[in-house]
C-alpha cells in the first residue's frame, strides 16, 4: 500500500516544485507593489501570475486522467500500474497547489501570515483527523482525497485572505479559454490509438499549444509579463 501511494506522490512532489519557484519570483514584486501602495501593479502582477499558473496546471490535471497508468508503469514499473488511479486523485491536489502557492506567497507579500497561522493550524488538525478516519476505511484512496481536501482548504483560505485584505478579484477570462484548450487536448487524448505514453504526452502538448494560440490565450505581451518576473 505504501509503495503504491508513494510512487504517485513523488510525481506530485516533482511537479509542485515549479509553482513554488514561480511564486517565489512573483513574491518580491507583489511585496514591493503592496508596500508602495501601487494596487494597479499589484493586481496586474497577481493576475498575470495566476493566468500563467492556470495555463500550466489545467493540462496537467486533465491530461493525467488519460495517461496515468502507462506513466506510472514507465516511471516505476508494471507492479505500480494500480498507482495510476491514485495519481488521478493526487494530480487534482497538484493543480490546486499550483494556484495555492501563489496565494500563499501573496499572503506573505501583504504581511497577513500571522492571522493565517490559526487557519493553517486548523487545516492541519482537520487533515490529520481525516487521515486517521479515512485511511483505515479507504486505504490510499482516503489518503489521496484528504490531500486534495487539505490543499483545497489551504488555497481557498489564502485566496479569501488576499481578497479580504486587498479587494483584488482576479478575472477568469484566461481560465475559461485555457479550459476550452484543455478540453480540446483531452478529446484528442481520448481518441488516440494505443501509443507510447511519451508520444501521447508530446501530442497533447502540441495540441494544447496550438489551441492556446488559436484562442489567443498566449501572446507576446503575456510572455513578456511572465519573463519580467525574473528581473
Amino acid at each position: 500500500m505504501v509503495g503504491l501511494y508513494g510512487a504517485p506522490y513523488k510525481v506530485l512532489e516533482v511537479l509542485v516544485s515549479f509553482p513554488a519557484m514561480f511564486a517565489g519570483l512573483a513574491l518580491p514584486i507583489l511585496t514591493r507593489s503592496f508596500n508602495q501602495n501601487d494596487p494597479e501593479r499589484f493586481n496586474r502582477v497577481l493576475q498575470k501570475a495566476l493566468d500563467f499558473l492556470v495555463i500550466t496546471s489545467l493540462p496537467v490535471v486533465f491530461g493525467a486522467r488519460f495517461v496515468a497508468e502507462p506513466l506510472m508503469v514507465l516511471i516505476s514499473g508494471e507492479d505500480f500500474r494500480a498507482s495510476g488511479d491514485i495519481l488521478r486523485i493526487l494530480i487534482i491536489a497538484t493543480g490546486i497547489i499550483f494556484v495555492g502557492n501563489l496565494f500563499g506567497n501573496t499572503v506573505v507579500a501583504i504581511n497577513k501570515q500571522k492571522p493565517m497561522i490559526f487557519v493553517y493550524f486548523s487545516i492541519a488538525v482537520i487533515s490529520v483527523t481525516g487521515y486517521f478516519l479515512f485511511i483505515p476505511e479507504l486505504s490510499y484512496y482516503g489518503a489521496a482525497w484528504m490531500t486534495v481536501v487539505a490543499e483545497g482548504l489551504v488555497a481557498t483560505s489564502s485566496a479569501i485572505m488576499v481578497y479580504a485584505s486587498t479587494k483584488t478579484r482576479p478575472h477568469l477570462k484566461v481560465f475559461a479559454k485555457a479550459l476550452i484548450a484543455t478540453g480540446i487536448m483531452s478529446l484528442v487524448l481520448a481518441i488516440l490509438p494505443p501509443i507510447h505514453v511519451l508520444l501521447a504526452i508530446l501530442i497533447a502538448i502540441a495540441v494544447y499549444a496550438v489551441a492556446l494560440l488559436s484562442l489567443k490565450v498566449v501572446s507576446r505581451e503575456t510572455l513578456d509579463d511572465v519573463l519580467s518576473l525574473k528581473s
